[in-house]
């Protein structure tokens, strides 16, 4: 399954697809649309995505589960 990662780094949300920085943006929205979008073109080709939302940054994700989102789902 092909995932983006969206997390927040000091003042830019950053997204994040393969291990590499696709995009960034100022606010959290922004990074939002711009990763659905880029799933939901991935499904229609016919791969699996995800976008995943890190809204503590990727140290975070020892602690608590972060939110996940399909593009279905939205």
């Amino acid at each position: 399954m092909s995932r983006f990662i969206i997390a927040h780094q000091l003042d830019e949300w950053v997204v994040t697809f393969a291990g590499e920085r696709f995009a960034a943006f100022t606010s959290r929205e922004e990074a939002e649309a711009v990763a659905l979008v880029s799933a939901e073109s991935l499904a229609r080709s016919g791969q699996a995505a995800s976008v995943l939302i890190v809204p503590d940054g990727l140290n975070s994700l020892e602690g608590s589960p972060p939110m996940e989102a399909s593009p279905s789902s939205v």
